[in-house]
């Protein structure tokens, strides 16, 4: 079953059980998909891929959210379950990523077909990466492990 079949069977089911916090996220990833469906760059070009890129898309920013309702204080706690709730409910839709070993595989692999040698070197190695395997690697931890390994190389 598709991203989008799948987001209307929830859609249904939460219409049903007056699940409001279901039906506003999947209403907000709905606005996101539709937004960049009629962007510039991706103009009709809809499907799985873009759905993909949106949800991801829209999660990286409810992480970077976090954090500034974290220093509300009390005052923030509800908007963090919110956001939390609703990474944890998107978070299916997307593929799987590398976790950290295979990841750091990549990682020294790439660094050593560019010969890269220095802290400046991470911007490339990263970019490398993410074109190539841009769906199977969370770019934050490619450039950490970058960062790290290319550090010590001084």
């Amino acid at each position: 079953m598709s991203i989008e079949e799948t987001l209307n069977e929830k859609f249904k089911t939460a219409l049903k059980n007056k699940d409001s916090k279901t039906l506003d996220v999947i209403r907000m990833i709905r606005t996101e998909y539709k937004k960049a469906l009629t962007s510039e760059e991706k103009r009709g070009e809809g499907g799985e891929e873009l759905w993909i890129q949106v949800i991801r898309s829209y999660i990286k920013k409810l992480k970077k959210a976090i954090p500034e309702f974290e220093m509300a204080g009390e005052r923030g706690k509800e908007m963090i379950e919110k956001l939390n709730f609703e990474i944890e409910f998107l978070q299916p839709f997307l593929p799987s990523l590398m976790d950290e070993n295979a990841t750091r595989k990549i990682v020294e692999e790439t660094i050593k077909n560019l010969g890269a040698d220095s802290p400046k070197m991470v911007g490339k190695v990263v970019g490398n990466i993410i074109k190539e395997h841009k769906e199977s690697v969370d770019p934050s931890l490619v450039k950490k492990i970058a960062e790290e390994l290319l550090g010590e190389k001084k």
